[in-house]
């Protein structure tokens, strides 16, 4: 898929979370959260790693009745899989993530397929028009590894959140 990036794609990129659930046996309700990273500008360039998240954090949430927080630091590629240029929408994915968990005492390391693996991803949807990212619950491959948690959560376990970014400044992404 090319890529046409235009109007400030380049530079910090701060958000907010607004809204989302955290599911984890029975899920939950997240309240705020943030991100920053880069987006590439340009024409005709590759959906591969058109931008990068350098950091995630999620906080504000309730998982069976935990508080938790998540950091998650590093440099996690952001890849356009396909446009719809019906609907403006990117489908993306978020890769290479990996961090910390806490709750209430707890702690535990979220990635993909190991705890050292770096290789957690999850999937997204970009809207032009509003400037809006949502990562979907559904689609992606975190676990909790180095679980201590008395039972609570467990090594292994699935983990997966759903919640929208707004980027600023807006990007623009478009397929030939």
């Amino acid at each position: 898929m090319a890529r046409t990036a235009t109007k400030g794609s380049e530079g910090d990129s701060q958000s907010r979370g607004k809204g989302g659930d955290h599911e984890r046996r029975g899920g939950g309700h997240h309240r705020d959260g943030g991100r920053a990273g880069l987006f590439n500008t340009g024409s005709g360039l590759s959906g591969t790693g058109i931008g990068t998240v350098t950091s995630l954090t999620v906080s504000g949430c309730s998982v069976l009745g935990m508080s938790i927080s998540v950091t998650i630091t590093g440099k996690m590629p952001v890849n356009a899989v396909s446009f719809n240029s019906a609907k403006k929408t990117v489908s993306m994915t978020l890769t290479k993530i990996h961090g910390s968990l806490s709750a209430n005492g707890c702690k535990a390391t979220i990635d993909g397929t190991g705890a050292t693996a770096h290789n957690g991803k999850v999937k997204a949807t970009y809207t032009d028009g509003t400037g809006k990212l949502k990562v979907l619950a559904a689609g992606g491959n975190l676990h909790l590894y180095n679980v201590n948690c008395s039972g609570v959560i467990n090594s292994g376990d699935s983990v997966n959140f759903s919640t929208t970014y707004t980027l600023a400044p807006k990007q623009t992404i478009t397929s030939p």
